[in-house]
């Protein structure tokens, strides 16, 4: 289990014993799939969980959503930059170990608070503002967006 809020903190979920204190003051965390790392967004960090130490930066990124892909190769994250993309907001993927940025998706329709990669890596699912949804029709295929509540 890990906290974010202040220092990001790892903790045993059975004993609630304290493992690790992480120098980064964030409630954005993402768990790699083998457990090793944990991705801390703003400004985004990963950290090697075993000693704590800093593995990556991307200094002056600042992430709402993060999440790690299924192979443990890419992070996605929100760019946290929405009151500065009046067009909507946008989601970058990373190389985990490089900080190389790969791929932007930008023109979002709004401020995006959660991305998650499908069990194959090979989509990304974002949740936008919780005032918005997406809904699939699936009688002809078509997707709608419906006014905000």
């Amino acid at each position: 289990m890990a906290t974010g809020l202040g220092p990001a903190k790892v903790w045993d979920a059975e004993t609630g014993k304290e493992l690790a204190t992480l120098g980064s003051h964030s409630p954005f965390i993402a768990w790699s799939a083998d457990g090793k790392r944990l991705a801390t967004g703003g400004p985004v960090k990963v950290w090697d969980v075993e000693t704590g130490k800093e593995l990556l930066s991307l200094d002056g990124l600042q992430v709402g959503g993060i999440a790690w892909s299924p192979d443990g190769k890419r992070l996605a994250m929100e760019n946290g930059d929405y009151p500065l993309r009046p067009n909507g907001g946008t989601v970058k993927v990373w190389d985990a170990d490089t900080g190389k940025e790969l791929l932007t998706l930008s023109g979002l329709s709004t401020l995006v608070v959660k991305v998650a990669w499908s069990p194959d890596g090979k989509r990304l699912a974002t949740g936008e503002d919780p005032r918005t949804a997406v809904i699939a029709q699936r009688r002809c295929g078509t997707h709608r967006r419906p006014k905000k509540c």
